[in-house]
C-alpha cells in the first residue's frame, strides 16, 4: 500500500464518520425540534423556559370553576 491508497482510506474513512454524525444529528435535532419541545420538562431541563412567565404562573390564584345547575 502506498501513500495515495492510505491518504484515500483515510479520507474514506473519515468522510463516513462525519456523514454518520451529521445524519444523526440532523435526526436527533428533527426530533428535538417536532417532538420533544412539547414537553415542558424538557425545555426546563435547556433552559428555555421564559424565567418571567414561569414566576407569574406560580404565583397566579388558582381559580377554581363552579358548575352551574340548570333545572
Amino acid at each position: 500500500m502506498n501513500l495515495v491508497e492510505g491518504l484515500k482510506a483515510a479520507f474514506s474513512l473519515l468522510s463516513s464518520i462525519f456523514i454518520v454524525i451529521l445524519v444523526c444529528s440532523l435526526g436527533w435535532f428533527l426530533v428535538y425540534k417536532f417532538f420533544l419541545l412539547r414537553f415542558k420538562v424538557v425545555r426546563e431541563l435547556l433552559g428555555q423556559l421564559n424565567d418571567n412567565s414561569s414566576i407569574e404562573k406560580a404565583n397566579e390564584p388558582k381559580v377554581k370553576s363552579r358548575k352551574v345547575r340548570r333545572e
